[in-house]
């Protein structure tokens, strides 16, 4: 057992999960396609739906413009639902409010306010600023369902895709 117990402590001292910081992107996505959009808020309110999380991410990645995710990242989860614009969000129609999540390296990205590329006014935003190209690995996609109860906003986002895909900033 002491061995087993060594070997274990051993595995995630040399394994990375403690050099990771989450990090979150909001923002809105246009499937360009409402029947799309709408069997992936069923899959997030775990009704039956007639696609899977891997095609839901598909989804999701594809409809990105140009690939890209965007260099404006979090480590607040909030201000990532800020961003997804969910007072918008109808729960029809071809739009999906979104936030990305994504393990990195705690030294990833940069602090625009420390760099002197923002004013300290945006410092509550707990920006995480990434490199125009860099390349991220999405760990999680969550749509927001809008709902009548009050809550915080990002509580209301449901997860629909596990590792969706890798994306560039």
């Amino acid at each position: 057992m002491k061995k087993l117990l060594t070997e274990w402590r051993k595995f995630l001292k040399e394994s990375s999960i403690f050099d990771k910081k989450l990090i979150y992107r909001g923002m809105t996505i246009d499937t360009g396609n409402a029947a799309l959009a709408s069997q992936i808020r069923k899959l997030a309110r775990g009704q039956k739906a007639t696609i899977s999380e891997k095609e839901a991410g598909d989804i999701i990645i594809s409809s990105l413009k140009s690939g890209n995710v965007g260099e404006s990242w979090t480590t607040n989860i909030d201000v990532a639902s800020n961003f997804a614009d969910v007072w918008d969000a109808k729960n029809r129609g071809p739009k999906l409010h979104v936030i990305f999540t994504a393990a990195v390296p705690k030294d990833f990205g940069y602090d625009p306010q420390s760099a002197e590329e923002e004013p300290d006014m945006f410092s509550d935003e707990s920006e995480v600023r990434i490199p125009k190209g860099e390349e991220i690995e999405i760990t999680s996609a969550s749509v927001f369902i809008a709902d009548k109860k009050p809550s915080k906003n990002w509580t209301k986002f449901k997860k629909v895709a596990h590792k969706p895909g890798i994306v560039r900033a």
